[in-house]
């Protein structure tokens, strides 16, 4: 009996994996330094965002179903954008939360998600378009409750709670400076996108925000290798492990674990409830973006160096679902990979799932 799991949604990008900016090493080596926000440039003399927004991006969908126990996964359409798509989310059965380096938007589908495909993704509307002076660094958009985006940002080392439908700013939620330190004084009314705080002078680099349900966000800081939570009701941050250098995408699993991509180990983290290491799973990759919970053990890897998308039964150890997207290096050929029908992104990036229960 063929059933249906939901919907897959992972973005690309135009940038190639470059490897020697990978490792752990690297990464230490490049933020090890106490003085590093120290004697920092005025706010006022950093560059636009525009400088840095240099990447187009590309967004898959894919339905998937079991059927027997086997995964089919058919891929339902793509989306090509001059502007670098970071992540998207289902906002309801029939709008995309697009969350781009800089920006939000919303696109509304005259039919449900589940009935997008290659034929007539084109069919849809600009909805709503959401900038605020504090969307730069965009990484990832998340859905709570009452229409509530967690969106996490790394120019302000922040996760921002955005009332999508009302398009209006309720939170600001940055890295506590008496544990990770300060750059500079922001509010809600700085503009980080005319004067952008580039990554190494960053304080944390937040890269994920997941909302809980408990009304805690949890939060994934790539310079410290930290996981962390903001907890309810704005009740202050704690810290829950650090050390896993380059880490992304912090999320809860449906039987309420804390997981998380250890991007450059290419390792799928479980933290207990006193949060240690619970265990790992590695895919032998040297640079593992995301990582997706999709149905019980069965997990998502967005494998950027190999530029891959990667679907497996953790608890089998058994690869259900491999997607290879070609490369094209050459910079010089991008009016022709543009218009390759094939031609997704030089690396896979962020992901989102959508299960099918949510609007049956």
């Amino acid at each position: 009996m063929r059933t249906r799991l939901g919907t897959l949604f992972l973005t690309h990008s135009g940038r190639v994996t470059d490897l020697s900016l990978c490792s752990v090493n690297y990464l230490t080596k490049r933020y090890a330094d106490p003085n590093r926000l120290k004697k920092l440039p005025p706010l006022e003399s950093l560059a636009p965002t525009s400088e840095y927004d240099t990447y187009e991006g590309i967004l898959s969908i894919f339905h998937l179903y079991m059927d027997g126990g086997v995964l089919h996964v058919y891929p339902a359409g793509v989306v090509k954008d001059k502007r670098k798509m970071q992540h998207v989310v289902q906002k309801s059965e029939n709008e995309l939360l697009i969350g781009y380096e800089s920006m939000l938007e919303v696109w509304e589908f005259p039919r449900p998600i589940i009935e997008i495909t290659r034929e007539n993704i084109k069919e849809r509307r600009c909805k709503a378009i959401y900038d605020h002076g504090l969307f730069a660094g965009v990484h990832t958009v998340a859905l709570g409750r009452n229409g509530v985006a967690y969106v996490s940002c790394s120019a302000p080392d922040a996760v921002i709670e955005f009332d999508v439908d009302a398009g209006k700013l309720i939170a600001v939620r940055r890295m506590p400076e008496e544990i990770y330190g300060v750059n500079y004084p922001i509010d809600e009314n700085s503009d980080l996108r005319a004067h952008y705080i580039h990554n190494d002078i960053q304080v944390t680099h937040v890269n994920g925000a997941w909302p809980d349900e408990n009304g805690a966000i949890l939060v994934s800081a790539l310079i410290q290798g930290a996981i962390g939570e903001f907890r309810p009701g704005g009740d202050g941050y704690r810290e829950i492990i650090r050390g896993f250098v380059g880490c992304h995408g912090v999320k809860r699993s449906s039987d309420g674990q804390i997981y998380f991509a250890d991007s450059t180990t290419g390792c799928l983290v479980f933290l207990d409830d006193k949060g240690g290491v619970a265990r790992r799973y590695g895919i032998n990759s040297r640079w593992l973006h995301d990582v997706h919970q999709i149905h019980g053990d069965i997990y998502a890897f967005s494998v950027s160096d190999r530029n891959e998308l990667m679907i497996c039964d953790i608890s089998q150890d058994r690869v259900l679902y491999r997607k290879h997207f070609p490369v094209i290096r050459d910079t010089r050929l991008d009016f022709l990979r543009k218009a390759l029908p094939w031609w997704r992104g030089n690396s896979t990036q962020f992901m989102s799932f959508q299960s099918a229960d949510v609007y049956n």
